[in-house]
């Protein structure tokens, strides 16, 4: 075991960088929390209260993308503050990101409850 923490249950885990230079894990917890980890931190940072639980996480570059199961899709900061939100017609069934690295273009997939597939850049 090279880095042992305890979180809250959670749900899903997003992870960037590298172990041995700068690494930083994003994990949302059945709490309606969500916490990180950075190099350096002992324990995990409390970081964003979302207003119901999640049902899926991503991260885009620089923002954290969260869909909850109020129907909205959340984007926030890494330090946790709310940059935008959007709410859904239907239930939010899975969610994915698109990353096209020779366009460099990232986006998330959302899938709907009744078949609707969205693909959104930041908030359109």
């Amino acid at each position: 075991i090279i880095r042992r923490c305890l979180f809250p249950v959670f749900q899903f885990l997003c992870t960037s960088g590298l172990f041995d230079v700068e690494f930083r894990i994003i994990v949302s917890c059945r709490d309606g929390n969500i916490y990180t980890l950075r190099k350096g931190l002992k324990s995990p940072k409390h970081c964003i209260e979302l207003t119901s639980q999640p049902v899926g996480l991503e991260k885009l570059d620089k923002t954290i993308a969260v869909g909850c199961m109020d129907r909205t899709l959340n984007c926030y900061t890494l330090k946790g503050k709310k940059m935008w939100s959007v709410t859904m017609p239907e239930d939010i069934m899975a969610m994915a990101l698109m990353d096209h690295k020779a366009k460099g273009f990232k986006a998330v997939i959302l899938s709907l409850a009744l078949g609707e597939v969205r693909l959104y850049k930041d908030r359109h």
